[in-house]
């Protein structure tokens, strides 16, 4: 019976060892797959490398202003090929979502939304030129023409119609919309007509040739237009005016914000973004680039959060609570590598599980085993005395006449249950004592011989840790001095969650066949 109960055991051991081995291996494979970068280390052929840049005033004006900038990096960074790809509003979310780019130029509200969504970081912020000095602020401006008596505050927009540049457009339609918000009005449902124009000079035309009541532009965005020649700024009335701040003289409307950063995309290789960076920062004030795209060259990046504020302001994108439906599609497209590993994660989890209800039920099994050898255990010792030999039989005859008791340990009180029967055996006296009177653990190992003590308290742990049995003989060493040779058999038992609760067994007396054993042997 033993022998099958330790062969269930190292069977279930084995299994249980292949299943973890398989299922690690598995879960492993998975998550290594799903975090390969997307984007290869440059090599040393030429790589075709693309800029995003988000087109406020047109595609080929944006191409105009920043190719240089395009064949500036191409000319620092060996082994590459940079080219500009203008992009709209409509254009940028999705472009991002492909990986169509490798790097973005784009509005700092716009940067907020894609940061969330998809996971782009900023490596540089734009300077701007302010009247020839260098600028990493920039906000909106509000409008309308300077012979509009009946529009000289905010509130005044009541009834009118409003152009901007497109919803997105943050110095072109945000900037502005939070300063209208705070001063109570709702554009959409106080203003006659809500419109967006698509660049900033078509929102600016749109007020100067009277279609438009009012408008709003990013900060520059007028003073350039003059310097162009394309309009007159004293045609022009500015609401909501602030005072000139230090290193910022736009005509302003709104709070100022950090200026446009220049991003990497998730898929980038971190060496590129770093290249371009240091190629960005070390770029000259008076440089063809630095000229072309009329800025001050990049700065590290600032700190957007007054952009955050806003967008929690305006429950706008990260921060919107009213998202609409969720398409399972949509999640899936955006999260699968994720999904993938959470649902292999559960079934690992899950087949875990059911191993382990098999396990306790086996467990369970081999503790009713247990139970049923206890009841045949008396059995078993007078069948084994009943083959001993003549010679033998004169060993169980002495043997008989040594006591034998009972004791039961309560593994977690650490306490002991003796029959009478055992106090003799350890040279104790059970006069006036109850039956089954709990005794310390300890008493018991500080009666066992000392040379013996190791013996014993290593059976007893294995019986406890391995679910062995124990079956040793040993001495002990009475309190007279003397010593005796006992005999020890015990059983483990073990809760349903596996915890050993208790260990029951007997003692035998077998000094005086051990003498007999020792007198034969002479």
């Amino acid at each position: 019976m033993t022998s099958s109960r330790q062969s269930k055991t190292l069977f279930i051991a084995r299994q249980t060892a292949s299943f973890l081995c398989w299922g690690s291996a598995v879960f492993l494979y998975i998550f290594s797959s799903c975090i390969q970068p997307a984007f290869c280390a440059e090599t040393t052929e030429t790589a075709s490398i693309k800029i995003g840049v988000l087109a406020k005033s047109g595609k080929e004006a944006t191409r105009k202003e920043w190719n240089a900038t395009a064949e500036y990096l191409t000319a620092t960074i060996p082994h590459s090929s940079f080219e500009i790809v203008p992009v709209d509003f409509d254009q940028v979310r999705q472009t991002t979502a492909d990986k169509k780019i490798d790097f973005l130029i784009t509005n700092s509200g716009n940067y907020v939304e894609l940061e969330f969504e998809y996971g782009i970081s900023r490596i540089a912020t734009l300077k701007n030129i302010v009247n020839n000095i260098p600028s990493t602020l920039f906000g909106g401006v509000i409008f309308t023409t300077s012979n509009r008596d009946d529009i000289s505050t905010l509130h005044d927009l009541v009834g009118k119609s409003f152009h901007a540049v497109a919803p997105e457009s943050f110095g072109g339609w945000l900037a502005a919309l939070r300063e209208m918000r705070a001063a109570g009005i709702t554009p959409t449902k106080d203003c006659k007509e809500l419109r967006f124009g698509g660049t900033h000079d078509a929102v600016v035309r749109a007020v100067i040739e009277g279609i438009a009541d009012a408008g709003t532009v990013r900060t520059d965005t007028l003073e350039r237009m003059a310097e162009e020649g394309k309009i007159d700024l004293s045609s022009l009335k500015i609401l909501n005016a602030q005072p000139s701040q230090e290193n910022f003289s736009y005509l302003l409307s709104t709070r100022l914000y950090p200026e446009w950063p220049f991003a990497k995309l998730k898929h980038t290789s971190d060496s590129l973004a770093e290249k371009v960076a240091i190629a960005l920062l070390s770029m000259p004030a008076d440089s063809q680039a630095a000229k072309d795209s009329r800025i001050g060259g990049w700065t590290v990046p600032l700190d957007y959060q007054p952009v955050h504020e806003l967008y929690q302001e305006l429950d706008l994108g990260p921060y919107a609570r009213h998202l609409g439906p969720i398409r399972l599609a949509d999640l899936i497209h955006q999260h699968w590598k994720s999904l993938l590993v959470i649902v292999s994660l559960f079934c690992l989890l899950f087949a875990i599980t059911l191993f382990t209800m098999l396990l306790n039920r086996r467990l369970v099994a081999a503790q009713g085993e247990i139970t049923l050898y206890r009841l045949h255990l008396e059995k078993l010792v007078e069948n084994r005395t009943a083959e001993l030999s003549s010679s033998e039989r004169k060993l169980a005859r002495a043997q008989r006449i040594a006591n034998l008791g009972s004791w039961e340990w309560d593994i977690r009180k650490n306490t002991l249950l003796w029959a009478k029967e055992v106090y003799p055996i350890f040279g104790l006296s059970s006069d006036n004592l109850p039956d089954n009177l709990p005794l310390s653990y300890d008493l018991f190992i500080d009666l066992v011989h000392p040379a013996d003590r190791k013996m014993v308290v290593r059976a007893f742990n294995d019986a406890v840790t391995r679910r062995t049995k124990v079956n040793l003989d040993h001495r002990l060493l009475l309190s007279d001095g003397s010593e005796k040779f006992v005999n020890e058999q015990a059983e483990i038992y073990f809760g349903e969650d596996g915890i050993p609760l208790k260990m029951v067994g007997t003692i035998q007396d077998i000094t005086a066949r051990k003498l007999l054993e020792q007198e034969h042997s002479r």
